[in-house]
C-alpha cells in the first residue's frame, strides 16, 4: 500500500525540478563539449535556454487544462483508456531508456576515475540499487533526499572556481568563431540534455499554488539549471582550452586533477562523488517517472511495485552488449519531450472547440 503524500510546496518543486535537470545535464557535458562546437558551447546552452523555456510553457499550458490529473491519467482522459495506456507504456520505456543511460554513466565515470579493475557489472548493479531503494518510495520521500543533497549544486561550481588559477579568456575568443551551424547543433545536443524538467509532468497535480504559481515556479528552475550548466562548461573551456577539451574524457573532473587545498587533496575524487550523485539522483528520478506509469497501467497507480523489477531490466539492459549508452538518440527524447506534449495541447484545443461547437 502506498504511504500517504502531502501537497508539494513550490519551493521543493524547485528543488526537484533543478535537482532532475542538473543531474541529467551533468552527464551529457561530454557531449556539448564535442570537437565542431568546442569553446563556444556555453553559448549554445545559452541558446537552448529560450528553447527550453518555449518547451516548458507549451507543456503548462496542456498541464493548467488537467489541474488535478497524473500525466498518465491525463493521457488516458485525452486519448482515452486503450491509447492512453498504451502511450503511458511508451513513457515508461522513455524513462527506463534514460535511467539505463544514467546508471552506465555511473559505472563508467566509476570505472574510468576510481574502481578501474572492478567489472562494470557490479557497478552497475550497485547504482542500479541505490537508485531503486529511493524510487519506490513516495515523492515527498524522494524530494526531501533531493532537498538534502540540494549543497552539492553549491558545491560543484564552488570547487569549479579553484581551477581559475588557469583561467586563459584565450581559450574562449573568438567568441562564435564555431560558426552559427555548430552553436545552433549544439543547441540542440544542450536542449536533450536540460530535458529533465519533463519530470513536471509527475508533480504538477501535486503541487501547492495557483497554475501562474507553478509556471514561474517551471521557469526559475529551468533559469537556475541553465546558468549552472552555462558556468561549468564556459569554466571548462576557459580552463582547459580546445586541445584539451578534445582529449579530457570527463571535462570537469579533469579540469581539477591537479588542483589541492592545503590539506585536501584529490579534488577530482570530490568531483566524482558527487557526479555519482548527481546520476543517481536522475535514475532515481526516471525510475520514478516510469514505475509510475506501469503502476498506472498494472498495479491500481501503485507504483512501487513495479520499480524493482523495473530495476532488474534496467540492469539487464545496462549489462547488454544491444545496449549503446554512447548513442544518446536525441530524436527520441524531443518526441517524448517537446512534440508528444504539443501535440496533445493542439489535441485538446481541437476537441474543446469542437466540443463547444456541438
Amino acid at each position: 500500500m502506498e504511504s500517504k503524500t502531502y501537497p508539494i510546496t513550490r519551493t521543493k518543486l524547485l528543488i526537484f525540478l533543478v535537482q532532475s535537470q542538473i543531474a541529467l545535464a551533468t552527464a551529457r557535458i561530454v557531449q556539448i563539449l564535442s570537437a565542431e562546437v568546442n569553446k563556444d558551447a556555453w553559448i549554445s546552452v545559452l541558446v537552448s535556454g529560450l528553447i527550453i523555456q518555449f518547451v516548458a510553457i507549451l507543456l503548462w499550458l496542456l498541464l493548467k487544462r488537467y489541474p488535478t490529473s497524473t500525466w498518465y491519467s491525463l493521457l488516458s482522459s485525452t486519448l482515452g483508456s486503450f491509447f492512453g495506456k498504451t502511450l503511458s507504456l511508451l513513457y515508461a520505456a522513455f524513462f527506463i531508456y534514460l535511467a539505463t543511460l544514467e546508471v552506465l554513466s555511473a559505472a563508467e565515470l566509476l570505472q574510468y576515475w576510481m574502481l578501474t579493475f572492478t567489472p562494470k557489472f557490479i557497478t552497475i548493479i550497485l547504482v542500479t540499487l541505490a537508485a531503486v531503494l529511493l524510487a519506490r518510495e513516495n515523492i515527498s520521500a524522494i524530494i526531501r533526499f533531493y532537498s538534502f543533497t540540494i549543497f552539492f549544486i553549491f558545491l560543484f561550481p564552488i570547487l569549479a572556481t579553484v581551477t581559475y588559477s588557469n583561467f586563459d579568456l584565450r581559450n574562449i575568443l573568438p567568441i562564435g568563431s564555431s560558426g552559427t551551424s555548430a552553436i545552433l547543433n549544439a543547441s540542440y545536443e544542450s536542449f536533450c540534455s536540460l530535458a529533465g524538467f519533463i519530470a513536471i509532468i509527475m508533480l504538477y497535480s501535486e503541487t501547492e499554488g495557483s497554475s501562474a504559481q507553478k509556471l514561474r515556479t517551471m521557469l526559475i528552475s529551468n533559469i537556475c539549471s541553465i546558468c549552472f550548466f552555462t558556468f561549468l562548461i564556459f569554466s571548462a573551456s576557459a580552463v582547459l582550452g580546445p586541445e584539451l577539451l578534445k582529449a579530457a574524457k570527463f571535462h570537469l573532473t579533469f579540469m581539477v586533477r591537479d588542483v589541492t587545498l592545503g590539506l585536501i587533496q584529490r579534488i577530482d575524487l570530490y568531483y566524482v562523488l558527487i557526479g555519482l550523485v548527481f546520476k543517481i539522483i536522475s535514475c532515481i528520478t526516471f525510475l520514478y517517472l516510469s514505475a509510475s506509469g506501469v503502476g498506472h497501467v498494472f498495479h491500481k497507480n501503485q507504483h512501487r511495485k513495479a520499480v524493482h523489477y523495473l530495476g532488474f531490466i534496467v540492469v539487464l539492459l545496462a549489462i547488454s552488449s544491444l545496449f549503446d549508452g554512447k548513442m544518446i538518440n536525441n530524436f527520441v527524447i524531443t518526441i517524448f519531450v517537446a512534440i508528444i506534449p504539443s501535440l496533445l495541447l493542439l489535441f485538446t484545443y481541437l476537441f474543446q472547440n469542437k466540443k463547444k461547437k456541438v
